[in-house]
């Protein structure tokens, strides 16, 4: 009887690390298609410099030096 009963308890601990590695894979698998899908366009950002540093306000106490 000790025998069928861990034998059922092996089967189901076997079923439980199947499924762990399964929701594993598949995470991984979700995570290296949102890397290939993943796409960033910058190039409006970057050829606006004043846009990028527009948001900078001097210290107080400062003033802009003629350029």
């Amino acid at each position: 009887m000790f025998g069928v009963v861990f034998i059922i308890v092996m089967i189901a601990l076997l079923f439980i690390q199947i499924w762990f590695l399964d929701i594993i894979y598949r995470f991984n698998e979700f995570l290296k298609d949102r890397e290939n899908t993943f796409s960033l366009n910058l190039d409006s950002v970057l050829q606006d410099y004043d846009g990028i540093f527009s948001d900078f306000s001097l210290t107080p106490g400062y003033t802009k030096q003629n350029e």
